[in-house]
């Protein structure tokens, strides 16, 4: 007899990386790309968010493989999606998330950048269960 039973997905949790740990943060997770990636994550936040004009990133890693880079959630960045006509105000980890999120998509399609798909599936299964996921989505879309 077959008994069919729900099984939740285990909840994603996110952990800050000490300071001590951020040297090898990146390279741990892009291998020799670390540079690149990084510069498209600031890049790409200047896109979005006109209004940010730098600052202090810190650096989070997810209990499911994946990372991120955010600033401190309680900055306020207007956030301008053209692609999609987009215009939403978000707190500064929302904001670095639809940053990070962005760059993971544009770079898996780059050769020998693959594992980025990977990057981006472990950040969005994380955003999915934020308070601010309509946000990231509706951003991404």
């Amino acid at each position: 007899m077959f008994i069919e039973t729900e099984m939740q997905a285990p909840e994603i949790t996110a952990r800050k990386v000490r300071i001590s740990k951020r040297l090898e943060t990146l390279p741990r997770h892009f291998g020799r790309n670390f540079l690149a990636v990084e510069r498209c994550i600031f890049g790409t936040m200047r896109s979005v968010c006109p209004d940010y004009d730098g600052g202090y990133w810190e650096f989070w890693e997810l209990s499911n493989g994946g990372f991120f880079m955010a600033l401190d959630k309680s900055d306020r960045y207007q956030v301008t999606v053209y692609a999609n006509g987009l215009s939403d105000e978000v707190d500064g980890q929302t904001a670095g998330i639809i940053a990070c999120l962005f760059v993971y998509s544009t770079l898996s399609f780059e050769s020998g950048m693959e594992h980025m798909a990977d990057h981006f599936h472990w950040l969005r299964d994380y955003a999915a269960g934020l308070p601010t996921s309509e946000s990231i989505f509706a951003a991404i879309d």
